[in-house]
């Protein structure tokens, strides 16, 4: 019985040492042993809420949305980029609240738009956007509908 229980326990120490190898030999791949392996980029989540006199970047593809919020927060600049080439200016104001357009460079494109809601205090004041833009790695156009910053 004792001779039993020692194979056992050495049959255990060989599992583990095999599983032990093969996490590492996985760790390994992952983390660009392997030069021709998969990799991934991580982008944190980018922040919706701002403050007043705060700029956020939001990136969709070949299309960089930077919007620059007034330190009154009654007003919002809009820069618009294809490819990192300055496409598109806009100020959104409470009374010209909407910024179509129709972006092309190249073969980068974006269109649509972006609408400013104001809220007095304490209600919440946003740039929402509706559009499509382009993206070249993979060639096609995606669309994006939603709040793009908040104050």
């Amino acid at each position: 019985m004792f001779i039993f229980e020692r194979e056992i326990s050495s049959l255990k120490r060989i599992v583990v040492i095999i599983s032990f190898v093969f996490v590492l030999c996985t760790i390994t791949a992952w983390s660009g042993g392997n030069t021709n392996s998969f990799r991934t980029t991580y982008s944190p989540p980018q922040e919706v809420f701002i403050r007043p006199g705060d700029t956020s970047k939001r990136f969709f593809g070949d299309l960089l949305v930077e919007l620059i919020l007034d330190t009154s927060g009654t007003y919002v600049n809009c820069k618009m980029y294809l490819s990192t080439q300055l496409v598109g200016v806009q100020t959104l104001t409470a009374t010209d609240n909407k910024y179509k357009f129709d972006l092309q460079l190249a073969k980068y494109e974006s269109a649509g738009k972006l609408t400013i809601t104001l809220g007095q205090e304490p209600q919440i004041s946003k740039v929402s956007g509706n559009f499509t833009y382009s993206v070249s790695s993979n060639n096609e156009s995606f669309t994006f509908k939603g709040d793009l910053i908040a104050w």
